[in-house]
């Protein structure tokens, strides 16, 4: 549906794509394509399980019940608590990113503040990231805010499945042998 090579989100080459409206049959196809990627995640059953009885924030602070829960079944495919995603954001954020609450991550390495405003994410802050643009945005019905999704945004969903899929299959570990 869409997707970006490896070699153009790398940092060194900045902002490749637009970010601006890019029409509404985009809207829908990039929609479609993160909802996609997303049901990876949920097929893996590696989904934040939370609801109105059991937030998945308190004070703007992860529940606890629902950080463990996600982290068990992390473990499970071989994703400690610690490891990172870098989330792409380049240019200007788009309004996607003021709606997502709470703000999470730190300023990736090669975050220069003006067009790379890249975040490390823990991967399941990532999911988090990811659920709620599902959740608020595409899921139910179209938000305005979709006419904000862009390449950046599906690449970040699709990469954290490919993570996901690697981990669950057992690959990820021998890729990081070698």
């Amino acid at each position: 549906m869409d997707s970006i090579s490896p070699h153009s989100a790398s940092p060194t080459y900045g902002q490749v794509f637009s970010i601006e409206d890019r029409g509404y049959s985009y809207h829908v196809q990039g929609a479609y394509a993160f909802f996609s990627a997303y049901s990876i995640i949920e097929e893996l059953g590696l989904e934040i399980r939370s609801s109105s009885n059991k937030h998945r924030f308190l004070q703007g602070e992860w529940n606890f019940v629902v950080k463990d829960d996600i982290l068990k079944r992390l473990s499970e495919v071989d994703i400690d608590e610690l490891e990172t995603i870098t989330w792409l954001i380049r240019g200007t954020p788009s309004p996607l990113y003021s709606e997502i609450k709470p703000v999470l991550g730190i300023d990736s390495y090669w975050n220069d503040g003006e067009v790379i405003l890249d975040q490390k994410l823990r991967i399941y802050d990532a999911l988090h990231y990811c659920s709620y643009i599902r959740n608020y945005f595409i899921g139910h019905k179209f938000n305005e805010v979709i006419a904000y999704i862009n390449p950046y945004d599906i690449h970040n969903v699709q990469r954290l499945a490919r993570r996901l899929i690697l981990g669950k299959l057992g690959l990820w570990s021998v890729i990081n042998k070698h």
